[in-house]
């Protein structure tokens, strides 16, 4: 008679010191396994409801003190501690957004949105967590007059892949981070937000050129910041804010192997309308990248 062959190697634990084949020998054979899965959307991101149809939700909490009031500075060195609210430690809903994609190179976008993302720079960007965290090397402060951190708009979007990208967006004029914003929308006028972000190749190398600009229509009766609250100085009534925003960025060392990897210098520019804003010109520059064994920076 033949004797009965046992798969061991399938089984949790596998055979341990030839300890399972001694007790099927002895005619008590155990069998336990697990299986598992490992599920993502292979799709994109999509919704499944309508071909190139994105949801983007961000709900944010911050916890603890920020150092802005220690320091007495008009520019956060710690940005992403002061949202989405300065002070509070509330749970707040700052993106409800949807995408809809036209074609390859063109979307449209309405909802709820939080205005950080913009003012894109290869080496100074990432909300503050992935690359610098003070406000200057995160997005041009120059806006903070004008902009909000989150409200209702709707706006498009060209972005063809190898070609300059053109945002255009209406927003709600005010900040509406703590409240859904239905109530107030347009109750005080509106923001109108251009920007246009070029890409170049000096020295053979790649880079970025970007120019904007905002324009609120609202009634100021103080100068005032939508992202750090500024001690509140009394204006003449005044109707509209404006501001003007550059940045470049621009590799000079680029990884053969990988040409997202690589170094080089960016900078920030701006200027806003001093009857309103608490920063009326600004200027930052700086070095940035990767080196080996570390993330950017």
């Amino acid at each position: 008679m033949e004797e009965p062959q046992y798969e061991m190697a399938p089984h949790l634990l596998g055979s341990q010191d030839g300890f399972r084949e001694r007790l099927a020998d002895a005619g008590l054979t155990i069998l336990a396994d697990n299986t598992g899965f490992s599920i993502g959307n292979a799709t994109g991101g999509r919704l499944g409801v309508r071909d190139g149809l994105y949801l983007k939700l961000r709900a944010e909490h911050r916890y603890g003190e920020t150092i802005v009031g220690n320091v007495g500075c008009f520019i956060s060195p710690t940005l992403i501690a002061d949202l989405p609210v300065y002070g509070s430690e509330e749970v707040y809903l700052t993106n409800v957004l949807l995408t809809q994609e036209l074609t390859d190179a063109v979307s449209v976008f309405a909802g709820k949105m939080d205005t950080l993302d913009g003012d894109m720079n290869t080496f100074a960007h990432g909300r503050g967590k992935t690359q610098f965290s003070n406000m200057g090397f995160i997005f041009n402060p120059i806006v903070g007059a004008t902009v909000p951190y989150s409200t209702l708009g709707a706006g498009f979007v060209i972005h063809p892949d190898d070609g300059p990208m053109v945002m255009v967006t209406v927003l709600n004029s005010t900040d509406t981070t703590a409240t859904s914003g239905f109530d107030t929308l347009f109750n005080d006028g509106m923001l109108l937000s251009a920007a246009l972000r070029v890409p170049t190749n000096f020295l053979d190398r790649p880079g970025h050129q970007l120019l904007g600009g905002t324009w609120n229509s609202r009634t100021y009766t103080s100068i005032t910041e939508a992202y750090i609250p500024y001690p509140d100085v009394a204006i003449p009534t005044t109707r509209g804010s404006w501001c003007l925003y550059w940045n470049f960025d621009q590799y000079l060392v680029v990884d053969p192997a990988d040409d997202t990897r690589g170094w080089g210098p960016f900078g920030r520019a701006g200027i806003a309308d001093p009857n309103t804003s608490p920063i009326d010109a600004f200027l930052s520059v700086g070095v940035g990248g990767t080196v080996p064994g570390r993330r950017r920076r």
